[in-house]
């Protein structure tokens, strides 16, 4: 939304208004003047700073749920008025005020989550011998965001960021293959023998009765 300026004289004092549309980053002061760039509000170089942007920070720490799409700056006295004109995933854009030197008000717009989507991480598959992958969804405000994330299939152990390093298949006792739940052990101490396995050895045969986790 762009800032059309007119001045009404009301009371001896200077008023700003938008020509109908809902009120952008501004400047209330009286005396106040409202200029399209910062050289035109500093003509005699009284900041030699040049010219802050107030809000400047503000719209940099918003959390990228939240952040401003594209900005509006208006300038008075030397001082800059950043405001928000787009909101991404679906924030709203609201309005604060704070007030700077000279008694002055500067308003401003920012953005801000008002409603989080509900979003489904999609199933694990399997994408190679003991990796899997499914499709992370992740709220950004009432955005779904998708990346690809990576485990240890059932059976293995480890971590893995790539779906292809990282993963070690859990050792076998006695002929009886181990196992994991998958993508829940760092260790081989999250390898077991299911229960109700059957084993031989040279002592003889048994069953397990019980999970039988590997110790370190």
């Amino acid at each position: 939304m762009k800032l059309f300026v007119l001045l009404m004289l009301v009371a001896g004092t200077v008023t700003f208004a938008t020509n109908g549309h809902a009120w952008d980053a501004r400047l209330d002061c009286d005396g106040g003047y409202t200029y399209k760039t910062c050289a035109e509000s500093n003509p005699n170089g009284e900041y030699s700073s040049g010219c802050p942007i107030i809000n400047a920070m503000e719209m940099i720490q918003y959390r990228t749920s939240e952040r401003c799409a594209t900005t509006n700056v208006v300038w008075a006295r030397g001082v800059g008025i950043q405001g928000c004109d787009t909101c991404v995933n679906g924030g709203t854009i609201r309005t604060a005020t704070i007030t700077i030197p000279g008694n002055c008000a500067a308003v401003y717009t920012y953005c801000e989550c008002t409603t989080t989507a509900t979003c489904t991480n999609g199933a694990w598959t399997t994408i190679r011998a003991g990796y899997q992958s499914r499709t992370k969804s992740t709220a950004v405000c009432n955005t779904c965001k998708t990346s690809t994330e990576y485990r240890c299939a059932p059976g293995y152990y480890g971590t893995t960021s790539n779906g292809s390093t990282g993963c070690t298949q859990c050792p076998s006792v006695d002929g009886a293959a181990g196992t994991s739940a998958g993508g829940n052990g760092t260790t081989i101490t999250s390898c077991y023998i299911s229960t109700g396995t059957t084993f031989s050895n040279t002592t003889g045969s048994g069953r397990y009765d019980g999970n039988s986790y590997y110790c370190n």
